[in-house]
């Protein structure tokens, strides 16, 4: 019985530490608090400038175009990065392969790899020199 109670003090002190915090030392993030790279952060636009009409805002696909974002994801095909920046910068956008500059496909890439959970860190800046070492067919778990 004495346990229960100390047990249970303990929660609602611990909870009312917790409440007593100012919202700046809370351990919840901020938004600043993901640095990504500013290749990342094109992508993430380019893609919703120029591929979201065929594969969806959040890339869910639409009746137009198939999903490239969701779990399990749909990118293993590729086996790398290179190999999925060898097909969207030859075959996209669909109405226009090609259009867009090396380092906006590279961009699109990075925010694609992202999105399925593939990129070893939001900061790495992808391209040919390490395109052939970051694997699409692995499966993260959820």
């Amino acid at each position: 019985m004495k346990i229960a109670v100390v047990w249970g003090l303990c929660f609602i002190c611990g909870g009312m530490a917790l409440a007593t915090q100012s919202p700046l030392t809370q351990s919840t993030p901020s938004s600043g608090s993901v640095v990504e790279s500013a290749q990342l952060a094109k992508g993430r636009e380019l893609f919703k400038e120029k591929c979201a009409r065929c594969h969806g805002q959040q890339g869910q696909g639409t009746r137009i175009g198939p999903a490239l974002v969701r779990t399990p994801h749909p990118l293993g095909g590729y086996k790398t990065v290179a190999g999925l920046f060898n097909y969207v910068s030859k075959a996209m956008p669909f109405d226009a392969p090609g259009s867009l500059k090396e380092e906006e496909y590279w961009a699109v890439v990075t925010f694609l790899a992202d999105a399925n959970r593939l990129l070893p860190d939001k900061k790495v800046t992808l391209g040919p020199a390490n395109a052939e070492s970051i694997r699409l067919d692995i499966y993260p778990s959820p």
